[in-house]
């Protein structure tokens, strides 16, 4: 079973102290605080990939979190062996999500593209 770190921001009142909460749940009891939570913003970052993937998207579903009313950021290296149709669930929590993985310019055989190019000038 993975273990995870719902981690957020609580402020008190406009103005007020900020403090930072994290605490270690399962994914199912993760993806039900963050409903329980209010935010509409989810920000994704795994270890095991291809373990967590499924079941975040199955917690997903039983609590109404992939319906449109909320936006999934994935942060990690993206394997090309993740399969991102494995299932109607991952589909569904994937579709309109955002990635943001490395870019890695300077592995061997990699050309820069005329962005790249342009960009590191």
């Amino acid at each position: 079973m993975d273990w995870f770190a719902a981690s957020y921001f609580v402020k008190s009142d406009v103005g007020g102290e900020v403090s930072y909460v994290e605490e270690s749940f399962t994914p199912r009891s993760a993806m039900s605080r963050i409903k329980d939570s209010g935010y509409r913003t989810i920000v994704v970052a795994m270890d095991h990939q291809s373990n967590s993937i499924q079941q975040i998207a199955d917690a997903a579903e039983e609590f109404s979190l992939n319906n449109g009313d909320y936006f999934y950021v994935w942060m990690d290296w993206v394997s090309n062996q993740t399969s991102w149709d494995s299932s109607t669930n991952v589909s569904k929590i994937m579709g309109g999500s955002a990635f943001i993985t490395p870019h890695l310019l300077f592995e061997e055989g990699n050309a820069l593209s005329p962005f790249e190019v342009s960009w590191r000038q």
